[in-house]
């Protein structure tokens, strides 16, 4: 996974135009993650939040975490992303964390795939910090959901967001997966990562890894 996310990070600008990472089923976000014939097409944070969850529910997780801070990071001082996976009770970083730029695409992402970038949720949003400038209560927390399908198979993920003076806390809970299902995405993701090799290796798409 450190691996794949480090790639990631290289090609992250390459791409010119996107396909879109989630479709919409009866209004809510769904999202491919077997056979995504679209994922080469995916803008480089697009594919960073793809394969986050791929890797989740391919070691059976229950929960992703996406920790905004300030502090220092290569000798730099600024705002900076740290990112936790939660299996088996515990939490793994998943390292390198994307640029701060990407992470404020990725939130937008998020925002847009449980509709919490909608009229309603920004109106509610400003009222609520317009509250809380006034009375000093703390901004509270934004709840979405979406979900993940694989052929007969569904993972429900919760969403929140929760404000902090770092940025936005992004908070994902899923549902149980079944052990079938890991296994699965495992040997997606062993096909995903010859994608990220061949894209790597010489910045140009190689259709003899797509056709395999």
């Amino acid at each position: 996974m450190k691996e794949s996310i480090a790639s990631i990070c290289i090609i992250l600008n390459q791409s010119t135009k996107s396909s879109p990472l989630y479709r919409d089923v009866d209004g809510t976000s769904v999202i491919d993650i077997i056979g995504n014939s679209n994922y080469q097409k995916l803008y480089g944070h697009l594919k960073l939040i793809y394969l986050v969850l791929m890797s989740t529910v391919k070691d059976r997780g229950t929960a992703i975490q996406f920790e905004p801070y300030h502090g220092e990071s290569g000798g730099k001082s600024g705002t900076f992303l740290r990112m936790f996976t939660e299996i088996d009770g515990k939490l793994w970083e998943l390292d390198p964390p994307p640029p701060w730029p990407v992470w404020r695409s990725m939130v937008r992402e998020f925002e847009a795939m449980t509709s919490l970038a909608s009229f309603r949720h920004r109106l509610a949003a400003w009222i609520h910090r317009l509250a809380s400038q006034i009375d000093g209560q703390p901004r509270p927390r934004r709840e979405g959901r979406f979900l993940l399908r694989a052929d007969d198979e569904t993972i429900a993920v919760k969403l929140v967001a929760w404000p902090s003076d770092q940025g936005e806390r992004i908070f994902l809970t899923l549902d149980p997966i079944s052990a079938t299902l890991s296994e699965r995405v495992r040997l997606e993701m062993k096909r995903l990562d010859l994608l990220v090799e061949a894209e790597t290796s010489d910045g140009r798409r190689d259709d003899t890894v797509d056709s395999a």
